[in-house]
């Protein structure tokens, strides 16, 4: 009997998402994607990112890790922004739109959160697959990279049209 990987103790409505038990699902990258996965779990995980981790969260002050949050979070509030008017949600587009030139500017980078000290609302990073998923298209197969995460073929679509434009510009 193969594997399902549902567990017992879901009840019915978390199921909705998942596709029905005894169907296959089409993955063309199933064979790359298992040994990513046993890579990282087996190797990589243990012996790089968890140690690292754990240096960090032990030997870095809270306000230089607040500060680095802060760096990376602001680099996506202009994908936040475009995504957000993708999906006809103008004012939470703005308001992405300001927390990223404020805090680059006056937020050293973004290192300091000052847009969140002037009101402007911290909505939820909205992605490429957000935004196409707003309007039906369903999801797609998936990369399980080196860096413990899964990359989608949206995301990798979304950074290959970012570093377009900015060879092109």
């Amino acid at each position: 009997m193969k594997d399902t990987g549902v567990d017992a103790s879901q009840n019915s409505a978390d199921l909705s998402s998942e596709a029905p038990v005894g169907t296959d699902v089409y993955d063309p990258f199933e064979g790359f994607n298992r040994a990513m996965f046993t890579f990282n779990y087996d190797y990589l995980d243990p012996y790089l990112v968890r140690p690292v981790s754990l240096a960090y969260v032990n030997y870095t002050p809270v306000p230089i890790r607040s500060g680095v949050s802060n760096f990376l979070a602001n680099l996506d509030e202009p994908f936040s922004a475009v995504n957000n008017v993708v999906m006809g949600n103008g004012s939470k587009a703005l308001d992405h739109f300001n927390r990223f030139w404020i805090n680059s500017t006056l937020g050293l980078l973004g290192f300091i959160d000052i847009a969140s000290a002037a009101g402007i609302d911290k909505h939820d990073k909205k992605e490429f697959g957000d935004a196409i998923g707003h309007y039906g298209v369903g999801t797609g197969p998936y990369f399980m990279v080196q860096d413990t995460a899964r990359l989608s073929c949206v995301k990798v679509l979304t950074l290959l049209m970012a570093f377009t434009h900015l060879f092109l510009s």
